[in-house]
């Protein structure tokens, strides 16, 4: 058994070339020395880097071999002989072929994965694979797509990069992130077609860009007690061009009217949280009316914004006072 199999150049026969000993009726011959030569294509035998075996048949009259094929494409040939007193036996040599496929491609990751980088900007590294064959040696010229599978990123404007590797097989690609911000949320492969290990797949994150946009979130047109907090704070948030929060930016304030005050200031700084959200509790001035603060950013044109809050007299502290009026005669 063992004959007409096939596999990648350079790899070994899954089965074993075997040849049976029997005298003229059928009965088996243990002992009997067997001699197997690889013929054809440059392979070798039992693991090892020879092309002649001497072996012997065990107690069932077998003797084997394995076969691993040379790196010659196509048709490759092991014979096996045997002989009793200087002649050869009956149907000696028995020949093996086996067909050598053409060297298997594997898709191998060299480096780019787990980047960060601005969103809408191009990542400073490249997505970079490999591809060689089970011998071990690169592949130049095997055809190698980049894709984008998730965030909205481009490869200079397209969803799929095309290129083949080099001399040394590699293929890479430089990639621009998506426009929103988070973690591993752009998602990138490299595909090569009949490779083993293809796709493999890169991920990266996006980070925020400049901050560029102001804006007002909740707070303004509050009622409360005079000298009293109020209920809720005045929230500012800050973004980059595309919505995306900016952390740690520093928002100014000042109280402009009404004489209240933010932690017991009437201006200071807060820093924007992860959400980009500035904000800020105020307590209203001790004399009813309109309480004013302002908050403003540097660093990018942006408008202030004013929050307004009515402060009410407090009805709980009322007092009745006595005035009277001194009359002088003329």
């Amino acid at each position: 058994s063992g004959n007409s199999q096939q596999t990648y150049v350079g790899q070994t026969l899954p089965n074993p070339l075997v040849v049976r000993v029997t005298d003229a009726y059928d009965n088996i011959i243990t002992g009997h020395a067997v001699s197997f030569d690889v013929k054809t294509g440059g392979g070798t035998l039992n693991g090892s880097s020879a092309t002649h075996i001497d072996t012997t048949t065990d107690a069932q009259g077998l003797a084997q071999v394995t076969w691993t094929l040379g790196t010659t494409e196509g048709q490759q040939r092991v014979d096996a002989t045997s002989s009793f007193n200087g002649q050869p036996l009956d149907s000696s040599p028995v020949q093996f072929t086996a067909t050598a496929e053409a060297p298997q491609q594997a898709l191998y990751y060299e480096s780019g994965d787990s980047l960060s980088g601005e969103v809408a900007k191009r990542l400073d590294q490249a997505f970079v694979v490999k591809i060689k064959n089970n011998l071990g040696q690169p592949v130049a010229g095997a055809l190698v797509d980049f894709i984008v599978v998730q965030g909205g990123g481009n490869f200079s404007g397209q969803d799929t990069f095309k290129t083949s590797t080099n001399s040394e097989g590699f293929a890479s690609a430089f990639a621009t992130l998506g426009t929103a911000a988070g973690e591993w949320n752009n998602v990138f492969q490299a595909i090569a077609n009949s490779a083993a290990g293809s796709p493999i797949t890169f991920y990266a994150s996006g980070t925020h860009g400049p901050a560029a946009q102001f804006v007002e979130i909740s707070g303004s047109g509050q009622q409360g007690t005079a000298g009293d907090l109020l209920n809720a704070p005045f929230v500012t948030r800050v973004l980059d061009a595309y919505d995306n929060p900016v952390e740690n930016y520093r928002v100014d304030y000042t109280v402009t009217e009404g004489n209240g005050s933010i932690k017991s200031a009437t201006s200071d700084t807060v820093m924007t949280g992860s959400d980009g959200k500035a904000s800020a509790f105020l307590r209203l001035g001790t004399t009813a009316g309109t309480n004013t603060v302002v908050f403003s950013v540097s660093g990018f044109s942006a408008d202030p914004i004013t929050f307004s809050a009515e402060g009410k007299a407090d009805r709980k502290s009322t007092r009745l006072n006595s005035s009277h009026t001194d009359i002088s005669r003329m």
